[in-house]
């Protein structure tokens, strides 16, 4: 306890008030105890016994704590006598050079150190403090190795077994004391009363020990040893030993093989150890009790044989006594087989179906554990016998019976031993089938090769004859059959037989072919003339072949096969067998044929040639026949009229060329107002030929005007005389194009084709004029006769034309072709709603291939309502879509599906309001009106005198019409059929009740923008008389045709919609061209007419295909515009009077 915590017990003692005096005293006793404890010295390390070798240093510690720093006092005692005090020797007589004191701290650090250690320095030392208890001991060991260990014994010569012997072992000089240990071969004996340990009784004395031991016939020559150690030697102890010497009877075994097996034909010993002291003097053998003479205690068996089996005795005998030992010896050897019924040479030869019965006699020493019998390594029987009661061919083969045995041989391991003999089992049966080889086709004077094989020959091996069929030719048997040289009178079926002792077997057969490479029969230009005249009838070419196979007549015209169609031309063939089997063909090309009108033609003049092959021609004949005539056929000259006209500048050289085609060749004149033209300073002629063709120009140079005219070429020939006029002009711009068609039509797209005019003497690029009700627009389509106009709107009609343009202006246009493209369907959206809360839009689409336009409707800068889009046409998802307006005072909207390659292609709209479809809008409560009265009133009366006035427009109308009747035929009645609409629109009833069917915001209107504006509504025909085709979206039928060019864009791939008659009352308006749509109108009418004007009941709607650039046709289910109320471009009813809208503006 330390002062601090003294002091606060003080504290505290005094704080509670108790009785001073005693307190005090009492704590200030324990103060000073604790004082005087924590001020004691103590031990800081004490000495410890060591063990040090002799020479060499030791330091014995003896260190002190001295807290109070008193004054210390150390005295070193050895075996109790003082050797130091403090750090000095304790008198004169102590003093030792080899011991001082040691240590960091000369106040508590006594260590004693002895150097150059001997046996003297060996004993107790013992360290003190004086005025303390602090004493403490400790033994220093001083250690020498033991010296040399003797072993010392009364055991001689004459010791026989049972005797008892002493061995003594002995050391001098080692410390501390050794240990002793004895051994017996290097295996220790353990400690026991037979052994006596005796110690030096002096420090540096001599230490023994004795042993005991009583004689054995095993401790004979073995080596007695004992081992001396102390701490200075523990690893090399020292060693002394001496060998025992025992006299005992003879020992006789036969080792750890009793019985001994050996196997039959081995080279073994048999051996009899004999152990004794002294050496035998003899050795005797016993077999079976008899003797054998043998005195040596080894005997060689070579070979080991089975009559070496039974009982070996051994007996030896020396001085001392006799013993014996009997052996039991077994001869063992693997399976020795023996098969039964087999013939010479370990073969059975039998017939097939007999009986057949192999057995498989075994000895063996063990027995056989297994008997097998195998054919090609795979197992028939697990048994000594095989029988097959009526054997098959199958089962004739090599067998083999194996046995098994495992030999238990002395020194080795099991062995298993296995041993077989064949025997082949032969079984005799007739030949199989013959098979003769494919032998490909020979050539006359070929060699014929044929071989016979047989799959199976039987046995004995079959020998293999031939023959043909229906000959009796000889042929020498074996399996090759040779003819040197192949003649028609080889073909034939060749057998082949094979025949053995038991039969023949099924014969092989085949059909040997000798061909005839085709050859020409006579000569094959068989016809009266080379040359030939229009006209001329029963004309025909001929050429004969003969060969094996037929031969194949082929004709060609200019190298050019010709078809056998019977169109111009009539091939025929005849063909009959000579010589046996060679063929005779004739092959006929007759000019005759359902499209040529006489016989001989201009275009018939060419070469002809005639083919005659068979399939050897080009493997073996060095190619087909081939053999040519050249056929001219006289005609007028032709002359090309396709340049009639030549353009030249003043001044300049002009070429006017005349091209003649003819036979004879033809002479060229020229002439000029009927006068013939002849060579001067500016005329000259030249002529050429080539291809058939011959060719005259007429050269003038420096043109001036009077060189400009009509210049005729007059070509001539023994068959006739030809004219041609070529206009020579001034160039020009070039002349309109002819023959505009169009040779294709989509719903958006159409192909045009035409044929240039002349080009005014330069080159020239081609136009293309598009014209619709939005207006005339050009395509520029460079020098091509075929254009495909792509970007067109479906069921629209347009007008197409064409003119040429060149260096100088353009020309004129071609006609005008009027196409209407083909309708297309698109479906409306769906199911649509509108949140006005969270501005959502939902609707439901069944496609993925459109997008869905969303137009709001708004005002406009002028305040005027309008419909303005909302969002970018985006491709839906099929099912349920939604889209968030972000305009919230939104009120109402309409959607449509669009073409997602053509966004300005769109279906119907529909008028979303509230959560729910309006198309038409839903009916207006009045009830809930805000409107005065009054203002209510007013609008009453005003419609009032509104409808009085359309009753009495209505009646004057009608009067109109009746009038009109009278007088004859309405104008329009010629109209195509009007379109029948295949359901209703839906029905709407106005806020206001008024039915008026004149007012449709759906229909063409008149812009009132316009000053010209009239406000009457006039009827039009519809385009292509009516008719309207279903465009395809297949885009294979929009790709152009090759060369031709496409303009715009192709369609995407759709399913072709469903039929419908459109509504050709109207054209469709590209918002694009002339900046107002049908909408655009509709829209501007409504704002003139007032709300409850649109969307009327009974109204027929405008087609699905309504877009800011087009309008569309729609199909009411159930109703045709004859059932309902006529629109202002509808075509007149036939069946009603005629009557005209006009449109008042309120």
């Amino acid at each position: 306890m330390g002062e601090r915590k003294i002091a606060q017990i003080l504290r505290r003692t005094l704080r509670k008030r108790m009785a001073g005096w005693m307190y005090a005293a009492i704590f200030t006793t324990l103060f000073m105890c604790v004082h005087a404890q924590d001020t004691t010295a103590s031990w800081k390390q004490m000495p410890t016994a060591q063990a040090v070798n002799k020479g060499g240093d030791v330091t014995l510690s003896c260190e002190i704590n001295n807290p109070g720093q008193f004054q210390i006092n150390v005295i070193w005692s050895f075996n109790g006598k003082s050797i130091t005090f403090n750090r000095n020797p304790f008198s004169p007589s102590t003093s030792d050079p080899r011991r001082s004191i040691v240590g960091a701290n000369v106040e508590t650090d006594f260590n004693l150190r002895i150097t150059n250690l001997s046996l003297v320095d060996n004993g107790v030392y013992s360290c003190q403090v004086q005025g303390t208890d602090l004493t403490a001991d400790a033994k220093l060991t001083v250690v020498v190795v033991p010296g040399t260990a003797v072993i010392t014994t009364n055991n001689s010569g004459t010791s026989k077994e049972g005797d008892t012997v002493f061995f003594n072992c002995s050391s001098f000089g080692g410390n501390p004391p050794p240990t002793i240990s004895w051994f017996r071969d290097n295996e220790p004996i353990q400690p026991s009363s037979d052994i006596q340990y005796s110690p030096a009784a002096e420090l540096g004395g001599s230490t023994s020990s004795k042993l005991s031991w009583r004689l054995r016939r095993a401790d004979n020559e073995k080596m007695f040893a004992c081992r001396v150690s102390n701490q200075a030697n523990p690893s090399t102890p020292r060693t002394a030993n001496t060998a025992a010497n025992v006299q005992f009877a003879p020992v006789v075994n036969f080792g750890p093989y009793n019985p001994l097996i050996l196997r039959e034909g081995a080279t073994e010993q048999v051996a009899c150890t004999v152990e004794a002291n002294p050496q035998v003097t003899s050795v005797e053998w016993l077999i079976d009790g008899v003797s054998i003479g043998n005195t040596r205690s080894v005997r060689l068996l070579d070979p080991v044989r089975l009559t070496d089996r039974g009982q070996h005795t051994c007996i030896a005998r020396n001085i001392i006594g006799s013993s014996n030992a009997t052996l039991t010896l077994d001869v063992q050897y693997p399976p020795k087989i023996e098969i039964i019924n087999i013939q010479e040479g370990n073969r059975l030869t039998v017939n097939e179906s007999s009986r057949v019965n192999l057995t498989c006699s075994v000895r063996a020493n063990p027995p056989a554990t297994e008997i097998v019998w195998r054919k090609n390594g795979t197992l028939q029987v697990a048994q000594p016998a095989l029988i097959f009661q009526t054997v098959t061919r199958n089962r004739a083969g090599m067998y083999r019976c194996t046995a098994k045995n495992t030999l238990t041989l002395s020194k080795r391991s099991p062995e298993v031993q296995e041993s077989s003999k064949p025997a082949e089992l032969v079984v005799q049966y007739r030949p199989g089938r013959a098979v003769i080889n494919a032998h490909p086709e020979v050539v006359i004077g070929d060699p014929i090769n044929l071989k016979c094989t047989v799959g199976d020959k039987g046995i004995p091996e079959a020998q293999l004859f031939w023959e043909r069929v229906g000959s009796t030719t000889q042929y020498s048997p074996g399996e090759d059959l040779n003819i040197p040289r192949a003649a028609l009178d080889d073909n034939g079926s060749y057998r082949c037989t094979p025949k053995n002792k038991l039969g023949r077997g099924p014969h092989g057969e085949i059909s040997v072919g000798v061909n005839e490479i085709p050859t020409w029969l006579q000569q094959n230009s068989i016809f009266p003339a080379r040359s030939v005249s229009v006209g001329d009838v029963g004309i025909r070419l001929a050429c004969r072949a003969r060969g094996k196979p037929a031969p194949n007549i082929e004709w060609l015209k200019n190298g050019v096969p010709i078809e056998n169609n019977g169109e111009l031309f009539t091939i025929r063939t005849e063909e009959k067998i000579i010589d046996t089997y060679s063929y005779n063909v004739t092959g006929y090309l007759e000019f005759r044929g359902t499209q040529r009108l006489t016989g001989i033609q201009v275009d018939d003049t060419a070469n002809y040639t005639c083919l005659g092959s068979n399939h050897l021609s080009e493997s073996r004949g060095g190619g087909k026949l081939s053999s040519s005539v050249e056929l001219l056929v006289r005609y007028a000259p032709m002359l090309d009229r396709t340049q009639d006209k030549v353009a030249v500048d003043m001044n300049q050289t002009a070429s006017l060329v005349c091209q003649s085609q003819a036979y004879p060749a033809v002479t060229f004149r020229w002439i000029r107002a009927g006068q013939p033209i002849t060579a001067d300073g500016r005329r000259s002629f030249s002529e050429s030929s080539g291809a058939g063709l011959q060719t005259s120009t007429l050269t003038i140079t420096r043109v001036s005007q009077g060189d400009l005219g009509n210049y005729s070429c007059i070509a001539t020939n023994p068959v006739g005389e030809t004219t041609v006029n070529i206009d020579l002009t001034v160039r020009r711009q070039p002349d309109a194009p002819t023959n505009l068609r169009v040779r294709e039509n989509t719903w958006d797209s159409v192909l045009l084709e035409w044929t240039p005019g002349f080009n005014g003497g330069y080159d020239q690029t081609f136009v293309i004029v598009k014209t619709n009700s939005s207006g005339k627009e050009e395509i520029q389509v460079g020098f091509v006769m075929q254009y495909n106009i792509t970007g067109l709107f479906p069921d629209t009609s347009y007008t197409f034309q064409v003119y040429g343009k060149n260096a100088l202006k353009a020309g004129d246009y071609s006609q005008g072709v009027p196409v209407r493209t083909a309708a297309l369907y698109v479906p409306p959206a769906s199911d649509a709603t509108f949140n006005g809360e969270t501005g959502t839009l939902q609707f439901k689409s069944q496609y993925d291939q459109y997008c869905i336009r969303v137009e709001i409707e708004k005002k406009n800068a002028e305040g005027v309502l309008e419909w303005q889009e909302a969002t970018p046409c985006a491709p839906p998802t099929v099912g349920d879509n939604s889209i968030k307006i972000q305009d919230s005072t939104v009120s109402s909207l309409r959607v449509a599906l669009c073409l997602t390659s053509r966004p300005e292609v769109c279906g119907a709209f529909s008028v979303v309001n509230a959560t729910r479809v309006l198309t038409p809008p839903p009916s207006v409560d009045t009830t809930k009106s805000d409107i005065p009265i009054e203002v209510v009133g007013i609008i009453a009366g005003v419609c009032g005198g509104v409808l009085l006035i359309l009753v009495i427009i209505l009646i004057v109308c009608c009067c109109r019409k009746k009038k009109a009747g009278e007088k004859g035929p309405l104008e329009n009645e010629n109209r195509g059929p009007r379109p029948q609409f295949d359901h209703h629109p839906p029905s709407y009833v106005s806020g206001g009740g008024f039915d008026n069917p004149a007012v449709d915001r759906s229909l063409d209107v008149v812009d009132f923008d316009d000053p010209a504006s009239t406000g009457v509504f006039a009827t039009h025909t519809s385009g292509m008389n009516g008719n309207v085709q279903y465009g395809s979206l297949d885009r294979n039928k929009m790709r152009p045709a090759n060369g031709h060019v496409n303009h715009g864009n192709h369609s995407p791939d759709w399913q072709k919609p469903p039929p419908y008659t459109p509504d050709t009352s109207y054209e469709v308006q590209n918002a694009f061209n002339n900046g107002l749509d049908e909408h655009e109108m509709n829209r501007r009418n409504m704002e003139r007419s007032g709300h409850p004007y649109y969307n009327m009941q009974n109204m027929p709607n405008k087609s699905p295909l309504i877009h800011p650039g087009m309008n569309g046709i729609q199909k009411p289910d159930g109703m045709s515009v004859r059932s309902g109320h006529e629109s202002g471009y509808s075509t007149p009813d036939p069946n009603k009077p005629k009557k005209v809208i006009y449109e008042v503006i309120v």
